[in-house]
């Protein structure tokens, strides 16, 4: 830290003062330092820091900066998520950004890559299932049912994945692990238990070895469904 007679530390204070008396008019690194701490909300303890002479450490200041701007960025990325309808089950389970469950899964077990990037694929509602027909054109609605079962629903993740009577068989290991690990539960229900199927763990603590099974299950299903067609 420099020492309170060094010229350079008296010329930042004098420009951070000049600042908060006339940001308008004022340029330079310095004054674009300032512009960004105001946009998240950090420029107030600047000024209090000024005002007071109580100065934070560069350990606490830079902890502190990292932190805002983590949280401005996940609050901006949790927005983005939300403009996308067809995020809207991404959004129940992916609650962080970092790589999701499956690419992780994929790198230490790189022989089910191609099984995690069906998951990536139903977690993001790209695949071909039918919930995202005729979400713009009402008349195309009814082609949003599915047409493997007489359940008379949308083919949503959901329904492919938990509920269509034409992929019953193939999804016991599923409903087992359900049934040992969960019918109990009050706060994971039925339809909750997709997001934990699809890899939110602040849900339910699933192991890898459990993941797999999820995985070459839904895997096995995808598959079979495509046939259908």
């Amino acid at each position: 830290m420099l020492p309170c007679s060094s010229i350079y530390k008296r010329l930042v204070l004098l420009r951070i003062t000049m600042y908060m008396h006339d940001s308008q008019n004022m340029t330079g690194p310095l004054a674009n330092i300032l512009r960004i701490s105001k946009l998240h909300n950090l420029f107030g303890r600047v000024c209090e820091a000024i005002n007071t002479g109580k100065v934070m450490s560069k350990g606490q200041w830079k902890k502190l900066v990292k932190e805002t701007l983590w949280k401005s960025e996940h609050n901006r990325w949790t927005l983005s998520c939300h403009l996308y309808f067809n995020l809207d089950t991404y959004t129940q389970v992916i609650t962080s950004i970092e790589p999701c469950i499956w690419w992780k899964l994929a790198k230490i077990y790189p022989g089910v890559s191609k099984k995690a990037s069906v998951m990536v694929g139903l977690l993001t509602d790209e695949y071909a299932i039918l919930s995202r027909t005729g979400c713009y054109d009402k008349s195309l609605q009814s082609q949003r049912l599915c047409k493997f079962c007489d359940r008379n629903e949308i083919e949503s993740v959901w329904h492919f994945i938990l509920n269509c009577d034409a992929l019953s068989d193939l999804r016991q290991p599923i409903v087992k692990w359900y049934q040992d690990n969960l019918s109990t539960s009050m706060s994971v229900g039925w339809h909750k238990f997709l997001y934990v199927i699809l890899g939110n763990d602040h849900l339910c603590q699933v192991s890898n070895e459990d993941r797999l099974v999820f995985l070459g299950t839904i895997f096995t299903m995808y598959k079979y469904r495509m046939s259908l067609h």
